[in-house]
């Protein structure tokens, strides 16, 4: 974190909280500059990144994985494979490994349905976060109070909470934006100014509600790994801690 700030590719973020409180002051809030993807873009650069290549199937074939995609049913085989994919998706391509995929089924992740808006003014709401743990909302932030973004608009995030958004997940996108949208008013307090753009997208598997227990599952000979936030919480430190225990594990780390 400490050289994401310093090359510019992640700012600290200190914005004012719900209940009117002097603007956040310790370190720990980062984000990414300009958008919060711009933290891991870096770490990409020396990577093949292979963009809408879904895999359907990972199959064990001789001394090779194989990874089968909608395009390419036949696949291609790998020595290593690690898979940091939501442990239901992983499930599905991982059904020839009968061990993983059973230690996946006591893991659930909950979905969040998430609603950007842009009003055509400044909106004095008197604060750039407010969250709950017993409303249909749980997250509403002011995104261009974050270091880096375009202040000339006037952007806010709000996610719906797991509950609703359970409730609400098969719903069309533009009905579940007008329906986030009329509950606005009462978190705000105040009525709306007019909205310039409103778009609603569903995150199917957004936060860890059981978690796996550990930091990854792997197969005998330790070829195969899967992990990701959802084997040790919700948070992104999760991750990390995933995917660094993943890392020692493949490159023969004593840490591992």
């Amino acid at each position: 974190m400490k050289e994401a700030i310093e090359t510019g590719a992640a700012g600290r973020w200190r914005p004012k909280s719900f209940d009117r409180s002097p603007t956040v002051t310790d370190d720990r809030m980062i984000v990414g500059k300009p958008a919060m993807n711009a933290l891991i873009k870096p770490l990409g650069d020396w990577i093949n990144i292979r963009l809408a290549a879904e895999v359907t199937a990972i199959d064990r074939e001789g001394e090779v994985w194989r990874l089968r995609t909608l395009a390419n049913e036949r696949g291609e085989p790998f020595d290593i494979v690690v898979s940091s994919a939501p442990a239901p998706q992983a499930r599905v391509f991982l059904a020839s490994q009968p061990k993983i995929a059973e230690a996946l089924v006591n893991v659930a992740i909950a979905p969040c349905w998430a609603l950007m808006l842009t009003f055509e003014k400044r909106f004095d709401s008197g604060f750039d976060v407010w969250r709950s743990g017993s409303d249909d909302l749980a997250w509403i932030s002011r995104d261009n109070s974050k270091p880096g973004r375009l202040a000339a608009k006037d952007c806010w995030v709000v996610h719906a909470s797991p509950e609703w958004s359970q409730r609400c997940l098969e719903l069309d996108r533009d009905k579940v934006a007008e329906m986030m949208i009329e509950t606005l008013p009462r978190t705000f307090g105040s009525r709306l100014p007019e909205i310039e753009h409103a778009s609603a997208h569903r995150w199917r598997y957004a936060r860890t509600a059981a978690p796996l227990g550990k930091p990854y599952l792997c197969s005998d000979d330790h070829t195969l790994f899967v992990g990701g936030d959802w084997c040790l919480g919700a948070r992104v430190e999760c991750a990390f801690e995933s995917g660094q225990a993943i890392a020692n594990a493949v490159t023969g780390s004593s840490k591992a």
